[in-house]
């Protein structure tokens, strides 16, 4: 396999004093990525930015650069890479030299951890493709998140608890989940919650549930022998009613037929 990317050197949790200034006044000849734990100013090819915590920048080759925090210690996560392919980024039309900010920083920390572990400790004839691999990932989050957010005036501080509470839906379907609930938890309110939810994942709190709810229900009846009325209660239904309505809405079958669909049939179509 070819690898796509490969790193130079990096850093995790990096602390400099408040002399520090990082001044590159032609640039260098490799990407640098930076992701921020403190507050910092930039400029990056003539552009001033001031950057926060929880944003991110890849920096293009040869761009003249600086930054700094003068308020304080500087703290980041750091990057140099080179593309072996030197079109892919502008493929993916990602923005470089761009402030970005991050939904959900700890997935991102969590990145940069396995690349830096890879890079100094992997078994030598997995370094490079695993390097390369969680380097790809990372920047597709990266793009993801500015594609997401784009902006500061998209930008949201419950994002990375909205990102939390989807993937405990997803895991616990069958707790009781109420939009009223949830919005008073997160200190919101309940018009506010659902308008945050439905503009980072483009769906509905309400639907959203049934639809983890009844994936769920497709998979228990497609791999187990349990019975509907067992199934219905693990995915959160209090009435066996309700669940067959719901399933038959979502699905067009009723959960009897499904359960006598052929296995490829009934994994595929739905």
């Amino acid at each position: 396999m070819n690898e796509l990317f490969s790193i130079i050197n990096g850093g995790i949790n990096m602390r400099h004093p408040l002399t520090f200034r990082m001044s590159k006044p032609h640039g260098i000849p490799c990407y640098v990525l930076l992701s921020l734990k403190s507050n910092a100013i930039y400029n990056v090819n003539g552009v001033s930015m001031k950057g926060r915590p929880n944003e991110a920048i890849i920096i293009s080759p040869n761009t003249p650069y600086y930054y700094e925090n003068p308020d304080g210690v500087y703290i980041d996560d750091w990057l140099r890479f080179e593309s072996h392919d030197p079109t892919i980024l502008d493929k993916m039309n990602f923005p470089l030299n761009t402030l970005i900010y991050l939904a959900d920083s700890r997935h991102i920390n969590i990145i940069f951890q396995e690349i830096i572990w890879e890079y100094n400790y992997s078994r030598e004839e997995f370094k490079k493709q695993n390097v390369s691999i969680l380097l790809q990932v990372l920047i597709n989050k990266l793009m993801s998140y500015y594609l997401e957010i784009g902006s500061d005036d998209n930008y949201s501080p419950f994002h990375s608890k909205l990102r939390d509470l989807r993937l405990r839906i997803q895991s616990d379907v069958m707790q009781s989940y109420k939009a009223e609930n949830v919005a008073s938890t997160l200190g919101i309110s309940t018009s506010y919650f659902q308008h945050l939810y439905r503009k980072l994942f483009g769906i509905s709190f309400h639907k959203d549930v049934i639809r983890f709810r009844i994936d769920q229900a497709k998979y228990l009846i497609a791999h187990t022998e349990l019975t509907l009325n067992d199934i219905s209660e693990m995915c959160g239904y209090s009435s066996e009613v309700h669940f067959f309505r719901q399933f038959k809405k979502e699905t067009g079958r009723n959960p009897s037929d499904y359960r006598n669909m052929p296995f490829f049939e009934s994994t595929s179509k739905y």
